[in-house]
């Protein structure tokens, strides 16, 4: 009934009078005129994005981005090329979500996160690294000194950074309102909902305000990532997080005010106003939007 489209035309001037009839199978209106919800990239545009990424990593990430693009309106060349800037940016080439790294010097923890460690800044002399050096450095000292240092990662330390006890301090989340509270060797939550994922998602009230998201976007979705925080180092719940963030921040918005680097710069601050990779989110960004535009 609320089809029969005939009815309320029959006294309009301009309807056609003949004895012409049309029916529409209900089956196929909803097949002619639904909104198409095609894919947003295609293998080759993708491949092209992220060349150095495994090609089973490519199509999994893809295959997500794509079912899902239209949901979180991450749809036009723009919004594409700032979204994927970003996640090239946080996790890298080869598409693997991964954690936030913590290997902070003594100094830098009292001036970035001043709010625990200027209340116990001896704890900052226990948990951050001290006397960093390389290989090379490393290679041309006598044995006698070369037992002073501590391997990690590529580098050389005289004190390895306690990346979880400062995670502990720096991120600790164990109040009411899942944000920071500021408690004498912090809490465990710290090392739960430090950055994680393809746009590193810190903090319990974040990880609760995206999985909200998600399970009001997505009605079928049946994943927890606050309940289980590091699901979010999954492909799916690290991608689907990702966009997830993307639209609580409205990111789209930013986005489509173009394509200078002040646009960046706007995206950046919502994401990691303290990052380094600044100029790197800038440069994906244009290598991004040039494929996308050809």
């Amino acid at each position: 009934d609320k089809l029969s489209f005939f009815t309320e035309c029959k006294d309009i001037e301009e309807f056609p009078k003949s004895d012409d009839v049309y029916h529409f199978n209900p089956i196929g209106l909803v097949g002619e005129f639904k909104t198409s919800k095609k894919g947003c990239l295609t293998k080759e545009i993708f491949d092209k994005i992220f060349p150095d990424a495994p090609e089973n990593k490519r199509k999994e990430v893809l295959d997500l981005f794509n079912t899902y693009c239209h949901d979180f309106e991450i749809n036009t060349p723009l919004r594409v090329a700032h979204f994927f800037a970003h996640v090239k940016a946080e996790v890298g080439k080869t598409l693997k979500g991964n954690i936030e790294d913590l290997t902070y010097k003594v100094s830098a923890l009292k001036s970035l996160f001043g709010r625990y460690f200027n209340h116990y800044p001896n704890e900052a002399d226990l948990y951050g690294y001290k006397g960093k050096i390389s290989k090379a450095q490393y290679l041309s000292l006598s044995t006698l000194e070369k037992s002073k240092y501590t391997k990690s990662g590529s580098r050389y330390y005289k004190q390895v950074a306690n990346q979880d006890e400062i995670a502990k301090r720096i991120y600790c989340c164990s109040g009411t309102d899942g944000y920071f509270l500021l408690k004498k060797g912090g809490d465990i939550s710290g090392i739960k909902y430090k950055g994680k994922g393809f746009l590193q998602l810190t903090w319990k009230g974040n990880y609760k305000k995206v999985n909200d998201i998600l399970k009001n976007k997505i009605s079928d979705l049946n994943i927890d990532i606050v309940t289980n925080p590091n699901s979010i180092l999954n492909t799916k719940e690290g991608m689907l997080s990702a966009m997830g963030f993307w639209e609580w921040q409205k990111l789209n918005e930013k986005a489509d005010n173009g394509d200078s680097d002040n646009v960046v710069d706007s995206i950046t601050d919502k994401i990691n106003f303290y990052t380094k990779s600044r100029q790197k989110r800038k440069n994906y960004f244009r290598e991004i939007y040039t494929i996308l535009k050809d």
